[in-house]
């Protein structure tokens, strides 16, 4: 007797089936991904544009802010022709948190008054913060680009 025998063959039905099931998912997790990523993308930018504008806003309150406390100095000064901060200016909410120091340069640029101790002879004559005032048409005021602070010795921006 012979025994007769029998092949299997694989079916290729199930595996190509398998296969594209897979491939299938794969697909749509990449879909999937590229999608929240590109939300996610979307939602920064709009946060980010946000965050800009209410800091563009803050930053022009705080001008506004220091602009109109310089000209109440400037007012104050044309009737006292000492050079003393006046406490209310070093007591202004507008000031708090915000200024490193508040100063009065003299016309030869030497630093009168000061918010900080002076324990010397500060001259400010070559600073562009300084130089700005001396032209009669200057605009008015004057913000300047991050300097090195010669008696705060911190950066700062000057107005």
């Amino acid at each position: 007797m012979s025994a007769k025998r029998t092949i299997k063959r694989p079916h290729y039905a199930g595996v190509t089936l398998c296969a594209a099931l897979v491939s299938a998912l794969w697909i749509a997790l990449f879909v999937d991904t590229r999608h929240a990523r590109d939300v996610a993308l979307d939602q920064a930018r709009r946060d980010t544009n946000n965050l800009a504008i209410a800091f563009r806003e803050q930053i022009s309150r705080t001008a506004i802010a220091i602009d109109g406390l310089m000209i109440a100095m400037v007012e104050h000064h044309r009737h006292h022709s000492d050079y003393i901060i006046p406490n209310w200016v070093l007591k202004s909410p507008s000031l708090a948190g915000l200024a490193v120091q508040v100063g009065l340069i003299g016309p030869d640029g030497i630093v009168r008054s000061s918010n900080l101790p002076i324990a010397d002879h500060v001259d400010l004559s070559d600073r562009p913060h300084f130089r700005h005032h001396l032209s009669p048409t200057a605009t008015q005021p004057y913000i300047s680009v991050p300097v090195m602070g010669r008696l705060s010795k911190k950066w700062s921006v000057q107005f």
